[in-house]
């Protein structure tokens, strides 16, 4: 083989090498939909909502629209648009077109909404027959990682409750969360009460170090940011 030749065969290969390294990534490239996609994705479970009657409270999370997205798989998410969560019937909506749309989880990943200290992720894909969770069942992702700190935001409708005052009786949307740290295996274990003994009797095997944390730190086991700090720091000592 002449030295032109091997020099021509040399700048092939590279070429090749590259094209090769960057099939792979482009695959793996999220990809986004619109609105008008989404109802293909889930497979036309788009409903229109609507409220049949008058009932006091709301079965949201918050009766605003917020912006965010939805994931749709690990590869795919929409673009930018307005959600809002039924806790109620533990679906998320979209707005468009002056219309509100609700996509079924079954059909999702989860979705995000975008707060202005920061966003707000709910996942679905965790099972506990104990607390009522279901693959579908849609929780709020307050610290990731191999032990994961959730919330469960549940509505309920309380119908015929009596009214002050009043012969006539109302129906009633009632929310609640309820808060659990999840092992690495996936067991589940509620939170009662967001105070240290509640805790650190989930997370014993590093209590002596956590109570180490919380005090130079100055945390506060009763605020949600700083029990995932906790969570944070505490899968990082068992990672260690």
């Amino acid at each position: 083989m002449t030295p032109t030749s091997t020099m021509k065969y040399s700048h092939l290969l590279i070429l090749l090498l590259i094209i090769a390294v960057a099939i792979p990534v482009k695959a793996q490239e999220t990809r986004l939909f619109d609105t008008n996609e989404l109802g293909q994705v889930v497979l036309g479970d788009v409903m229109r909502t609507f409220q049949s009657r008058e009932v006091k409270g709301t079965p949201y999370l918050s009766n605003e629209w917020v912006q965010g997205h939805i994931i749709i798989n690990e590869n795919a998410n929409t673009e930018s648009i307005y959600l809002r969560f039924n806790s109620y019937q533990n679906r998320v909506e979209f707005a468009r077109d002056q219309n509100a749309y609700a996509v079924d989880s079954k059909k999702i990943d989860g979705f995000v909404l975008y707060a202005s200290d920061g966003r707000i992720i709910f996942r679905n894909g965790f099972t506990s027959d104990k607390h009522d969770i279901e693959p579908s069942t849609l929780l709020r992702v307050i610290q990731d990682g191999n032990t994961k700190f959730l919330c469960h935001h549940k509505t309920t409708l309380k119908e015929d409750l009596p009214t002050y005052g009043s012969a006539t009786k109302k129906d009633e949307f009632v929310s609640n969360q309820n808060f659990y740290i999840v092992d690495s295996d996936g067991t589940f274990h509620e939170i009662k009460k967001l105070k240290s003994k509640h805790v650190l009797g989930i997370l014993d095997d590093k209590k002596k170090e956590i109570k180490e944390f919380v005090r130079s730190n100055n945390l506060d086991y009763s605020k949600e940011s700083d029990i995932a700090r906790i969570v944070a720091f505490y899968n990082k000592q068992q990672a260690s």
